[in-house]
């Protein structure tokens, strides 16, 4: 085994000062396993470890006895993600896998493999049908430090882990939560009234056409040479629709248009007409302009609570779309799509409570995504 001296990381955990060391990844493993296609079962009833079931299918079990403990480090060995790094499971090893068993941390080194994937997918497969290649552990490099500070590391980074599962999972109860609700709240389909309601309401829903309600609008129409790359006023595009703006107008063009042309009301719903059609975004106020016929809003009178109506876009059916391949949405679609809408008085009261249950949403998705970002810098910190 040749060790190389290769410097320290930047952020450290108080009383260890060595330098850390590179070496093979078969020098910082005991053993190399490949797993073995599924047998019947009868006796045992050992976990099969395979990819359907590591990314979140289904548990089968197999005739044979565990092979694989939790602490040891996973990769997928054939297919199209073939380089994928798990850990963390027990059971016996399928056939498109195999393990790593450490002779330190497990959680230390599926840290840095998993930190070092698309190297191993860029890298360390075959080209045409991908598996990793035969020598991936004779030629893949790995930095390591002292076998206590890799246990301090692993520790570290398992419980950070931990903390973002758990979001994770508060995140998805609540997108189901809401999910649920909006199924109950909203009659179904042939029905005058919802399965829940809140206190006080007891009056038929009306049917009726968005047609019936609005019209539909949009911005005037934006040529590429009327652009740039910065500017101004930001450009949305359907490709950057309810995310960063890559192209800008002029701020005299913007005001000339906004003032003669149709332009959204705050509080309006924004809806994608074109590639994954029905997003909607609530406009805010702020100076920005949207691409015409692909970006579109209901301009409607005071029968209609927008907060509801967004809510009503979430679930929506349009017209004319139903098992059609079709990948816009037309003026017609949305004006000939009918909507069952309460009084006003309890459209807003299910705007507002949805529109609770979308900030918590909002909330728990930035800080699953700021606990994600700190991982990230953490990694780039304290790993050579």
């Amino acid at each position: 085994m040749t060790d190389k001296k290769i410097g320290t990381p930047k952020l450290r955990f108080p009383g260890f000062t060595d330098e850390w060391k590179q070496r093979k990844l078969k020098d910082v493993i005991e053993l190399e396993l490949k797993g073995t296609a599924k047998a019947k079962m009868s006796g045992y009833e050992s976990v099969y470890l395979e990819t359907n079931y590591l990314n979140g299918g289904n548990i089968s079990y197999v005739d044979s006895p565990s092979n694989v403990d939790k602490n040891d480090v996973l990769i997928l060995w054939d297919g199209s993600q073939a380089g994928t790094i798990y850990h963390g499971f027990k059971g016996a090893l399928g056939s498109t896998l195999k393990a790593f068993k450490p002779k330190s941390s497990g959680e230390f080194l599926y840290q840095y493999l998993k930190r070092n994937q698309q190297i191993i997918y860029d890298n360390y497969r075959t080209p045409n049908i991908p598996h990793v290649i035969k020598t991936f552990s004779d030629e893949f490099s790995i930095s390591v430090p002292s076998n206590k500070e890799q246990q301090r590391i692993g520790r570290f980074f398992h419980q950070l882990d931990i903390t973002i599962a758990l979001h994770q999972r508060e995140l998805e109860h609540l997108k189901l939560r809401k999910s649920g609700l909006l199924q109950k709240m909203f009659p179904k389909n042939g029905e005058k009234f919802p399965e829940v309601r809140f206190p006080g309401f007891t009056d038929d829903w009306k049917q009726c056409k968005l047609g019936e309600l609005g019209t539909v609008a949009m911005n005037k129409r934006i040529f590429k040479n009327q652009t740039s790359s910065e500017g101004d006023v930001p450009f949305y595009k359907i490709g950057t629709f309810g995310g960063e703006p890559d192209s800008f107008i002029p701020r005299q063009l913007f005001e000339e248009y906004k003032e003669k042309f149709p332009y959204p009301e705050v509080g309006d719903i924004l809806i994608s007409a074109s590639g994954s059609i029905g997003r909607a975004i609530e406009y805010t106020g702020k100076d920005e302009y949207f691409q015409d016929s692909n970006i579109v809003w209901l301009k409607h009178d005071n029968r209609l609570e927008n907060t509801f109506l967004k809510q009503f876009y979430s679930i929506v059916k349009w017209q004319g779309l139903e098992g059609s391949t079709i990948k816009r949405l037309y003026n017609k679609n949305i004006l000939n799509t009918k909507i069952n809408v309460p009084s006003i008085a309890e459209q807003q009261k299910i705007g507002l409570f949805f529109k609770q249950l979308d900030d918590a949403i909002t909330l728990h998705r930035r800080r699953l995504h700021h606990m994600k970002l700190r991982k990230k810098a953490l990694l780039q910190q304290m790993f050579v």
